[in-house]
């Protein structure tokens, strides 16, 4: 087996003026925020964002998981929609 990889990038230690920006909607309220850390892997991923959002996509045994949380509480069900860089994942984590 070769050797692990992950990649993470934190804005806060490189400026977070360069932050991507993103728009976060839930519960019919829609926020503009940036991206503080965001890591990747063979198995996986997450974007932390400066509003207190963090979404985590794993594999848990042959599933794909997508956990969306605010403030270290788990989001039951999901974000109205997520626009990053121009570009709306609405469906995200239904």
């Amino acid at each position: 087996a070769g050797p692990a990889w992950a990649g993470c990038y934190n804005y806060l230690e490189d400026g977070a003026a360069d932050a991507p920006r993103a728009e976060i909607c839930f519960a019919g309220k829609c926020e503009q925020t940036a991206i503080e850390v965001t890591c990747g892997n063979a198995t996986g991923g997450l974007v932390i964002y400066a509003n207190g959002w963090r979404i985590d996509q794993f594999n848990e045994g042959d599933q794909d998981r997508t956990v969306i949380s605010r403030d270290g509480k788990v989001v039951e069900h999901g974000l109205d929609s997520l626009v990053f860089d121009g570009r709306s994942y609405s469906e995200l984590a239904r």
